[in-house]
């Protein structure tokens, strides 16, 4: 076996290091990765989250190199959640649900940030031509933006509020607009802003003033204290969609939960399919929603650029090519 280039997270520690190159087994394909993005997950992976260790990394495009050859040569992403095959939601076609569920460069399963990983040929979608490496690895996050739409009707009239203003906020505030143009962002400083210049998108920044106001309420900051936020401005009979996963620490009023009969819809993995079509019907402004693209070997400084609040979508490629 071929030693490859990986970075490893180890409970809060990073390092290069060389690993065996996977080798795929029955029912899977050997990728290259060509370009991984940098995400708000990977970054609390890093401050513990889930007490993380190994390859992380789960937005991404890359080539298949083994495997059926039907798809060798194929550029492609890939659905993240890998199933047992056997139990009730597997079987519903629920993979994101399995009771043993595995999920790349994030649950018993290596990522992205290395030169090749191996995953089931079912996970596997080709990436149609239109799309950019940028685009394609970012297919995951419109995913889980578009999982809204999946689990919504948003009228055309209605008033959604959209709190954090980071990476994933962007995507939503894109894939909302496609049904209403009543779409307001509640960031804690501007910092962010840039990066919404072209939305047509109500801009707040500190403490909401107008309680009680929406429809629609998407929580996106990872901050607690967003779902009180959220609490406060979703109008009775609204929506608050958790997109925010904060562990044990966040607090809410179950009192106002039930009186003001409010929905608590919580909001993870989406369509990969819907995505790669959305896509190339909404080209993203990668220029705008875009950083830098580094080498594994710089890993350690994208990921500290990624923390910076006005930071765009970081890149890495594994195989040094950009």
């Amino acid at each position: 076996m071929s030693p490859m280039n990986a970075l490893w997270f180890d409970l809060g520690n990073i390092s290069l290091r060389q690993l065996q190159q996977p080798q795929p087994a029955n029912g899977e394909v050997l990728l290259r990765t060509r370009l991984a993005g940098i995400c708000g997950t990977d970054l609390a992976l890093l401050e513990g989250y889930s007490q993380f260790q190994g390859v992380p990394g789960h937005e991404f495009v890359a080539d298949v190199v083994a495997g059926p050859a039907h798809w060798l040569g194929q550029r492609v992403v890939a659905g993240i959640n890998l199933g047992c095959g056997d139990c009730d939601f597997c079987i519903l076609g629920r993979v994101e649900h399995c009771r043993a569920r595995q999920v790349v460069g994030i649950r018993q399963a290596q990522g992205a940030f290395a030169e090749y990983l191996c995953l089931p040929e079912a996970n596997l979608l080709a990436v149609p031509a239109e799309l950019s490496d940028e685009h394609a690895a970012m297919a995951e996050p419109v995913a889980a933006a578009l999982q809204i739409l999946e689990q919504l009707v948003v009228p055309d009239t209605a008033r959604v509020l959209i709190i954090g203003a980071g990476r994933m906020a962007q995507l939503i505030a894109r894939v909302l607009l496609t049904q209403t143009s009543k779409v307001d962002v509640l960031a804690r400083t501007d910092q962010r802003w840039r990066y919404f210049a072209d939305l047509p998108v109500g801009q707040l920044t500190g403490e909401l003033q107008g309680l009680q106001h929406y429809d629609i309420v998407v929580e996106c900051s990872g901050n607690p204290v967003g779902l009180t936020t959220a609490m406060a401005a979703v109008k009775p009979l609204g929506v608050i969609v958790l997109k925010s996963t904060y562990g044990a620490q966040a607090k809410i009023d179950v009192s106002c939960l039930v009186v003001n009969e409010v929905t608590l819809q919580g909001s993870r993995c989406g369509p990969m399919h819907v995505a790669l079509d959305w896509l190339v019907r909404n080209p993203l402004p990668v220029e705008i929603l875009a950083s830098q693209t580094f080498t594994l070997q710089d890993g350690v400084q994208a990921l500290d650029i990624a923390k910076g609040a006005a930071a765009g979508k970081c890149f890495l490629a594994p195989g040094g090519a950009y």
